[in-house]
């Protein structure tokens, strides 16, 4: 019954079907209600009009027919001829034509002494004669309530599958927002010819409409941020250029090296705002090849700041896999640097290791983790845990995002787990697409 009542609750279709049938059990109580009243009305009327004094008139007849004293054999020949029962009583002639003549219903058996009266007659020797209608003869099985039955669940099956019918085009607008909720803004939505009421149609269309606005301006955004990102690094490099050719006395000058490190950083933090819009969304597009990770990873620890702290465990034998190497090796470049500083001091493992299908891509520190609720947030665009907030870290909180856009952009995953102590990243690449 709970599940009924939740289905009831939640199921549009259940609660179109119930409304239908509580609006045709109404209507048909209503017509029911007011023709039976009516026929009363005018069977009441024409009783009293005509058919009673008719009646009486026939049934002074057929007690003349029967004679005086009553003949049972003349009783019974009017028996066989209608569907009626006589009995007779008094001195002389006890009979009657049925062993039950009393065979009728309940509610008639029940019925007023004066209604009674009015099928029975009296004749001048003291005999009481009683007419009656042979029910017997009407009686048929009862399947009136299994036909109702019957009727109402085809009834029911047909409103449902009439009303599913009706709402199969929600089912299909449904998918498709869904779509477009996953980045793919060039599908449309097309109902079937059959399906296209004025309702839905119109809602289609400005699904449709809405999907083409939000694409627009989607890469209106784009355009706009490669645009500004492409017209910033123009300046930046004449800056970089000027302070590098500043007359200083001392080439090591401390406000010098600070002054580049600020365009570098700049120069950077740019360079991953493109990188992530090209990235950002299911429809990017990768140069891929196939190409052995373990060589990749090699020359990204070879190149990183501080290769005597990565300790590097590769696989059994060479793993290739399909991939874009610009985009794993910034990947590599950025677990690594966020491994590197915000880790400990002791070294850094990292690991490659075949699973299935997918290459197991395994980054550990030793510093101190990051707090359980933060680990859902630190692949967020511009987001940095507490302990990675202050400037001499560095970083902006693109890096672990960057890292994120590439291994879905691959079809693969990233986790972020505490290894107490430490924090251990896990990527798995598929190896072969």
């Amino acid at each position: 019954m709970k599940n009924w009542w939740r289905i009831l609750k939640t199921s549009l279709r259940w609660r179109l079907v119930l409304v239908f049938l509580l609006l045709g059990g109404v209507m048909a109580m209503a017509f029911v209600g007011g023709a039976v009243h009516t026929a009363q009305s005018y069977v009441a009327n024409g009783w009293n009009i005509a058919g009673k004094p008719l009646l009486n008139d026939y049934l002074d007849r057929l007690v003349e027919e029967v004679g005086t004293p009553p003949s049972p054999q003349r009783a019974a020949e009017i028996v066989r001829r209608l569907p009626i029962t006589i009995s007779i009583d008094g001195p002389s002639v006890n009979w009657q034509s049925h062993a039950n003549t009393d065979n009728r219903p309940k509610r008639l058996r029940d019925r007023p002494p004066a209604i009674e009266q009015f099928w029975q007659r009296s004749t001048a020797d003291g005999h009481v004669i009683r007419f009656n209608f042979n029910f017997s003869l009407w009686q048929r099985p009862d399947d009136g309530l299994n036909w109702g039955l019957i009727f109402v669940a085809l009834t029911t099956l047909i409103a449902f599958w009439y009303i599913r019918r009706l709402l199969k085009p929600i089912e299909q607008i449904q998918s498709g927002v869904a779509q477009f909720g996953h980045g793919e803004f060039s599908h449309r939505i097309a109902l079937p010819r059959a399906q296209q009421t004025a309702e839905m149609r119109g809602l289609a269309e400005a699904v449709n409409d809405m999907a083409s606005e939000i694409e627009s301006m989607l890469d209106a955004k784009r355009q706009l941020l490669l645009a500004i990102s492409h017209e910033l690094r123009s300046p930046l490099t004449r800056a970089r250029l000027h302070a590098e050719l500043l007359p200083v006395d001392d080439p090591e000058d401390a406000s010098l090296r600070a002054l580049l490190a600020n365009l570098s950083e700049i120069n950077s933090l740019i360079e991953d705002l493109v990188e992530s819009e090209r990235l950002n969304g299911r429809h990017a597009v990768l140069t891929k090849q196939l190409m052995p990770l373990d060589t990749l990873i090699e020359d990204v620890i070879s190149q990183s700041p501080e290769p005597e702290r990565l300790r590097y465990t590769p696989t059994e034998s060479p793993q290739h896999a399909t991939i874009d190497p610009v985009r794993v090796r910034l990947l590599m470049r950025n677990l690594l640097l966020n491994a590197l500083r915000y880790g400990a001091p002791e070294p850094v493992d990292v690991s490659l290791q075949s699973l299935g299908q997918d290459a197991v891509i395994t980054v550990r520190d030793y510093g101190p983790g990051v707090a359980d609720a933060e680990l859902a947030q630190l692949s967020q665009a511009f987001y940095r845990p507490d302990s990675a907030r202050s400037r001499d870290k560095g970083g902006v909180g693109l890096g672990l995002y960057l890292c994120r856009l590439v291994v879905e952009a691959h079809g693969g995953e990233i986790q972020f787990a505490n290894a107490s102590p430490g924090l251990r990243v896990t990527v798995r690449l598929p190896l072969d697409q």
